[in-house]
């Protein structure tokens, strides 16, 4: 024979449920909000790629004489659509100063519209932060690529 001291009664079943359900609850609550705590997103801007930037340089050159172009600024340089008219057209290291420059010289006999176009790739450094509170930093080297277009009208 089996005597229980205090039967199991529909009161006892209903505090049961009503503790599970006030202690159960918050704890899940809590427990969700530490592991998916929601840190900020870094700036959408850092992920679209930028278009490549132009300039156009208008230049008037006198027949049988030299253009210069100091390109020291723009990193690293070739020619992306040569001068049909010219004598001399290229972009390298001037010997003396050791800075990036592009010469021109027009054809003797040529009198008009010329034109070059220049692709410029330069690497720039920089910095992001991620993680809670940006307390993580990281640098990076991203190629930034710009067309420069040189008009020149060649005259006497």
């Amino acid at each position: 024979m089996i005597f229980l001291l205090n039967p199991p009664n529909a009161l006892t079943f209903c505090k049961l449920i009503f503790m599970r359900t006030h202690f159960t609850l918050p704890i899940l609550v809590c427990c969700f909000v530490i592991v998916f705590q929601s840190c900020s997103k870094s700036s959408q801007d850092e992920m679209v790629l930028a278009t490549p930037s132009s300039d156009v340089i208008n230049a008037s050159v006198s027949a049988n004489s030299k253009y210069e172009l100091n390109l020291d600024s723009y990193g690293n340089v070739h020619i992306s659509k040569q001068a049909l008219h010219s004598l001399v057209s290229n972009a390298a290291l001037d010997n003396k100063t050791g800075k990036m420059v592009y010469t021109y010289v027009p054809d003797t006999k040529f009198r008009g519209s010329d034109e070059v176009m220049l692709t410029s790739i330069k690497s720039v450094t920089g910095y992001s932060q991620s993680g809670c509170n940006h307390t993580s930093t990281s640098s990076y080297v991203t190629n930034v690529t710009k067309y420069i277009t040189v008009k020149f009208s060649v005259t006497d």
